[in-house]
């Protein structure tokens, strides 16, 4: 049995206790703040961090013979668990304040060149910072919350990130000594993997139809049969596990013995050559990290707390200062469920999953080799090696840019024949309208070079 890992102690919430207070609350400003100056208040939490990987593996050899078998199993199971008490603007239940001044501010109105007669453009927004630092006013003020795992609500308490994977498997496998100049490896392992989860099943995520939303595949414009409401929901585990993985091995060491001949003299006798081979297929898994950061990563987990001009009520631009009581924050989302309508978010977040038939990435790897001895203390050895990677996860961008079907790649073909068909008659001498000493005319093929998204 073998346990590795790391813990990050935390250190409580004592550190909110030293900095100044306004409103009830450890003040803290955005950074940076106007003039270059920087924060002295601490801005984020620290993490409380508890990593470990445990592996539990026995194996049994038998000699029998000419025959040495090997049986086994091994279970490892990846838990990555974090605790902080940030969330949206940093501190939960600290709001964080941006001191400025936004469109709309009467303070706007002070410093122009009407104002200040031969004052640089540069210099009115210095101007403009100064007055907002000195008097308070505010542009912004944040902070949030996170979903309670007990309660399924949004609350000002500890944000848990825990992702776990497990993964085993068991293997047979085989050294027969054939005779003494030839020796055979083969053997089975069946590896087993379930899909990296959710601890506390607070994750959102969309399963993939909805991640495609109206469309049903990769890069067909105008095909649009899918699902028109694409939604995230509460869950889990965002793939499959998958439990058939058959990963073959096999291999040979050969000393081959040939007395006459050319050959003979080629690999030579009394045992001087050997001649070495294999095949192998090698599972692995990728751990905790992938459902971590993207499906386990998505909005709707934590409730961001807002007072913007012009959005929150009772916050007109210019009419909120450091003094002032703030008003109600304007919460998003209004609160923590089962589904969420990506909809909602559409203009300030991206969502992420995976696929729900994922499988396990292996690595098959091959080999063949001949050692030769030349002298009495050299060894000459020739080897070719071999390797391939299958369904190795990778993530892309739905929004990557497409220039297959929807034609732009034969329209930019189109554009560089263009350019060619004009550089080849700017070189022919000729100049416009026939006359010496014109710059000569471009001339175009009848080729569309609009482009299309």
């Amino acid at each position: 049995m073998q346990h590795s890992g790391d813990t990050t102690p935390g250190r409580g919430l004592q550190f909110m206790t030293a900095n100044p207070t306004l409103n009830g609350a450890p003040i803290r400003f955005t950074t940076p703040l106007p003039l270059g100056l920087t924060s002295m208040v601490q801005q984020d939490p620290p993490i409380t961090g508890r990593h470990y990987i445990t592996t539990i593996y026995d194996t049994l050899t038998m000699l029998r013979g000419n025959h040495s078998f090997k049986v086994g199993g091994a279970y490892r199971l990846t838990d990555w668990h974090d605790t902080s008490f940030s969330g949206p603007g940093g501190l939960l239940g600290s709001p964080a304040y941006a001191i400025g001044s936004v469109a709309g501010d009467p303070a706007v109105n002070l410093f122009t060149a009407s104002t200040l007669p031969g004052v640089q453009s540069t210099d009115l927004s210095v101007a403009n910072n100064l007055y907002a630092l000195l008097t308070g006013r505010l542009s912004r003020v944040q902070t949030g919350r996170v979903v309670d795992p007990g309660t399924l609500q949004y609350a000002i308490t500890n944000f848990e990130n825990w992702t776990s994977s497990k993964m085993g498997g068991f293997y047979g496998q085989d050294t027969w000594r054939v005779k003494p100049s030839f020796t055979l490896n083969y053997g089975l392992r069946w590896e087993l993997a379930t899909a990296p989860y959710n601890n506390l099943g607070i994750a959102v995520f969309p399963d993939y139809a909805n991640l495609l939303g109206p469309s049903t595949a990769l890069f067909q414009p105008g095909v649009l049969n899918g699902v028109a409401d694409p939604v995230m929901r509460r869950g889990k585990v965002a793939s499959k596990s998958d439990l058939v993985n058959p990963a073959p091995n096999i291999g040979f060491a050969w000393t081959p013995n040939v007395e006459h001949g050319f050959l003979g003299r080629l690999i030579g006798h009394n045992n001087k050559s050997v001649i070495r081979g294999g095949f192998a297929r090698n599972y692995y898994d990728e751990g905790t990290n992938f459902f971590s950061s993207i499906p386990g990563s998505n909005p709707g987990q934590q409730q961001s707390l807002d007072l913007r001009p012009g959005v929150a009520p009772g916050f007109s631009p210019g009419g909120l200062t450091l003094q002032s009581p703030l008003p109600p924050f304007v919460p998003f989302p209004l609160a923590y469920t089962d589904t969420f309508r990506q909809a909602d978010f559409t203009f300030s977040n991206g969502f992420g999953t995976m696929k729900d038939r994922l499988r396990m990435p292996y690595v098959q790897s091959w080999n063949i080799g001949i050692q030769r001895e030349i002298g009495t203390k050299t060894v000459v050895e020739a080897r070719y090696l071999g390797n391939r990677g299958s369904n190795v996860w990778r993530t892309y961008s739905l929004n990557e840019v497409n220039i297959f079907e929807n034609g732009f790649l034969q329209e930019f073909k189109n554009a560089q024949q263009n350019l060619a068909i004009n550089t080849a008659n700017g070189r022919t001498g000729f100049a416009n309208n026939g006359l010496p000493g014109q710059a000569p005319l471009p001339i175009f093929e009848a080729v569309s070079t609009s482009t299309r998204r």
